[in-house]
């Protein structure tokens, strides 16, 4: 009776081995369609948000072509955004207010704005020099490196 026992355990530890390992073989076999659909589901997703907001540019776009038809809106534009002039005109700018002790035409220089933290730097827009930098810049990149390191004398 022992045999007849031990050997239908057996059996059944055998078909419950195959079971599992059939179960697992199911579920990885449909695993790869599943995720496959549900990333392309999340792909779909994020291209029709790209679809909308390029529909919005687009009205938006169709409504500034429409306001641009007339050719008093393009002048206004013109002058408005390109700083353009008709025939025998000027285009005169007004530099803006004199800080305390700084001249009108000083208002402009970026030498009198606010120090800049160095993490704001890369925000900064390069400004443009007038002329040629004189004083310890004027030697370039090694000319600056000198001078940084002239405390070392």
């Amino acid at each position: 009776m022992a045999t007849v026992s031990s050997a239908s355990v057996d059996s059944r530890r055998q078909a419950v081995r195959i079971l599992l390992v059939a179960t697992i073989v199911t579920v990885v076999l449909a695993w790869q369609p599943v995720h496959t659909l549900v990333q392309q589901q999340s792909q779909i997703n994020k291209i029709a948000v790209a679809i909308e907001t390029l529909d919005r540019q687009r009205a938006a776009l169709e409504e500034q072509s429409r306001a641009l038809e007339s050719p008093t809106a393009i002048a206004a534009l013109a002058r408005q955004q390109y700083q353009l002039v008709r025939e025998n005109q000027q285009l005169v700018q007004v530099l803006p207010n004199a800080k305390n002790g700084v001249s009108g035409i000083d208002a402009a220089d970026p030498a009198n704005d606010p120090l800049v933290s160095p993490t704001n730097v890369m925000s900064l827009t390069p400004h443009q020099g007038l002329g040629r930098t004189s004083g310890p810049q004027s030697g370039g990149y090694w000319g600056r490196l000198r001078h940084t390191l002239e405390f070392w004398r």
